[in-house]
């Protein structure tokens, strides 16, 4: 079970259903649409379509979804999460789904790591800036 979150640029989540049903993944479960003003402009943008829903697929077929959802033009923003059944007391008798995971690609985590300088080449780089 996995659940995912996007930021669309218009208010019609199809182009993102689209996807999944074209790899025969079925929304078991879903949001509603709304509104939302975004922290910072994404492509321009100052406002988005933020939806969510759950759904159940196999893991090769996720990396296939993520392929396609990078290329939706109408996606901003998009995180996945994995849910997993977890029993709860007998009291509260029955069983709840938790956030166990979240799914980023690794290639998406790039860090570069800030680069040293000596001190000869930082005296070189300032005498460039200086003329």
């Amino acid at each position: 079970m996995y659940e995912i979150s996007f930021i669309l640029k218009e208010e019609d989540a199809s182009p993102v259903g689209k996807i999944f049903s074209g790899h025969g993944v079925e929304i078991q479960t879903g949001g509603e649409i709304r509104k939302i003003r975004l922290a910072y402009p994404i492509k321009k943008s100052e406002y988005g379509f933020l939806g969510s829903f759950k759904f159940e697929a196999e893991p090769e077929t996720l990396e296939k979804i993520f392929k396609d959802l990078k290329l939706e033009k109408s996606l901003f923003r998009y995180m996945v999460a994995k849910f997993e059944e977890r029993k709860i007391g007998a009291r509260e008798g029955g069983k709840i789904f938790q956030p166990v995971a979240v799914y980023k690609k690794q290639d998406e985590l790039k860090r570069y790591p800030d680069p040293v300088l000596t001190n000869e080449e930082l005296e070189k780089k300032i005498e460039e800036i200086l003329k």
